[in-house]
């Protein structure tokens, strides 16, 4: 049971990770183009100093929670 819910988790954070990485290239760039020169900088410095707070705890809990599973 316990291996069963470690996979799960970490399957649903992986998930989570790969949707907020592919969300990026396929919807936001598009969006952003749109945008003039001073906009679009102000934004993207934004996003850049923002996404790391958001990626680096999915990504380790999807990677502790894999290798908790990988173990037991």
């Amino acid at each position: 049971m316990l291996l069963v819910l470690l996979s799960l988790l970490g399957l649903i954070f992986t998930a989570i990770l790969a949707g907020v990485q592919l969300t990026g290239p396929a919807f936001l760039n598009k969006m952003l183009r749109a945008l003039e020169a001073p906009d679009y900088i102000r934004l993207k410095r934004i996003a850049d100093a923002e996404a790391p707070k958001l990626a680096r705890p999915l990504m380790l809990s999807a990677l502790g929670l894999t290798l908790a599973a990988t173990v037991t």
